[in-house]
């Protein structure tokens, strides 16, 4: 069973900096990795590990991958890192909305699901990311 331990021992030996590296490797370790934050990222300890190990950025270059698994575990993870008020906004400045936006049109209900979601997350009580998502979708 997953225990609050196995975070901080993740974080001490280095793992999410390695994960956060391997997002801008190859597809194929791009999957894996960013499948494996997806597992983790809904752990408290584990947002902010993400974002002191700078992964927001490869995470919404991500969301530009061919690949749906990728879409769907990148913005599940950016979801996650989103609950996180003070996160909200370098999410945006790094280029989510749009991606996000766009991925509403995917024909993976599984990518529609969680770029919804975490557009809905994005927006919540932030003015600046409901205009962002306003602009970004054509509503006026």
């Amino acid at each position: 069973r997953w225990q609050p331990a196995h975070c901080s021992q993740l974080v001490l030996h280095g793992a999410v900096n390695s994960l956060v590296q391997l997002l801008k490797r190859e597809e194929r370790l791009q999957y894996l990795s960013v499948q494996v934050l997806a597992n983790l990222s809904d752990k408290e300890g584990m947002r902010s590990a993400l974002v002191r190990a700078e992964g927001v950025p490869p995470l919404v270059k991500l969301l530009n991958s061919t690949n749906d698994r990728v879409h769907a575990c990148s913005a599940l993870v950016l979801s996650d890192l989103a609950t996180v008020s003070e996160n909200q906004a370098s999410i945006a400045k790094a280029g989510a909305i749009p991606l996000l936006v766009k991925l509403l049109e995917s024909d993976s209900d599984d990518v529609q699901l969680v770029s919804s979601a975490c557009l809905g997350i994005l927006a919540y009580d932030n003015p600046d990311n409901q205009s962002a998502v306003s602009g970004a979708s054509g509503l006026p």
